[in-house]
């Protein structure tokens, strides 16, 4: 069997904001080092490290951890960040899952997050630094 990538903690607490799809973005996230937007004709979803600032900017959920999947992930992998979600589905833990060119991110309750990096491990992913 491949061996699977490694999974890293990302320092931090994170937010997922939904705004009406019309939104403007505030200028202050296109510096933000980590930040996922995400704009259909129904919503404007935007996820970020927690800014006091942001508090109340749309409807906002908090408390969440995150995860990176080592990459640069190749884009003929099957079935990754299923295996990924369904170790943490088994575990009863939820999930807000993110991906850019290079990896996968999935955000879990921060209260959970030991628990989740446990769980990987134990399903295969050896967690990282």
């Amino acid at each position: 069997m491949e061996q699977r990538p490694r999974i890293r903690r990302l320092s931090g607490d994170f937010s997922i904001h939904r705004l009406p799809a019309d939104h403007p973005l505030p200028k202050t996230l296109a510096t933000e080092p980590m930040v996922w937007v995400g704009r259909t004709e129904a919503e404007l979803s935007v996820v970020c490290r927690r800014r006091p600032e942001l508090d109340g900017w749309g409807e906002v959920s908090e408390g969440w951890g995150a995860l990176e999947v080592e990459g640069p992930l190749d884009f003929s992998i099957v079935g990754l960040l299923a295996e990924i979600t369904a170790a943490l589905a088994g575990a009863g833990i939820s999930v807000f899952a993110l991906s850019t060119f290079d990896t996968d991110y999935v955000l879990v309750p921060s209260v959970r997050l030991d628990d989740a990096l446990a769980c990987l491990t134990e399903a295969g992913f050896p967690p990282y630094r």
